[in-house]
């Protein structure tokens, strides 16, 4: 449920409201491999600034390895 609305947050919302949702998320839930995914994609698919969504995408997929 709160995924959905991360996802709804990013396409209609704040974006930075919607990063702040998963980050919480996944420093609950650091094996959920579901919720990176979906993270990463709506990073990509909705942050405007190329240059942000690089540093996230770099960020994250460094932690999302440590917990493969």
């Amino acid at each position: 449920m709160i995924n959905k609305f991360g996802q709804l947050e990013f396409k209609y919302g704040d974006k930075e409201r919607a990063k702040t949702l998963y980050e919480k998320l996944l420093a609950s839930y650091p094996k959920r491999t579901d919720l990176w995914s979906i993270y990463i994609d709506m990073l990509i698919k909705y942050d405007t600034d190329p240059l942000m969504t690089a540093r996230y995408f770099n960020k994250n997929i460094l932690i999302f390895n440590r917990f493969i």
